[in-house]
């Protein structure tokens, strides 16, 4: 397992967000296919992106106001937001 130091230092703030982006765009895709927000893979992406962004919440506050300015969402939306 990874120390938190290297965890830390391997952060990129870029791929993060890209990684959230993937995510959700992953779950509009889904959402799209199936016409169902009740299937495991619906709530595997809600959890995935929750996970994201809980950690740039907790690790990169500023990163996270940015991310969220960009796209026009609110700081306080969360995976469950995106199955609207």
């Amino acid at each position: 397992m990874k120390k938190l130091r290297e965890i830390v230092e391997a952060y990129d703030r870029e791929k993060h967000k890209k990684k959230l982006d993937k995510t959700s765009q992953s779950l509009r895709n889904h959402l799209a296919r199936t016409k169902s927000h009740d299937t495991r893979r619906t709530w595997h992406l809600v959890q995935r992106y929750e996970d994201l962004r809980n950690h740039m919440r907790d690790h990169d506050h500023d990163g996270w106001k940015e991310y969220n300015k960009e796209r026009g969402f609110d700081p306080s939306h969360d995976g469950h937001d995106l199955l609207a």
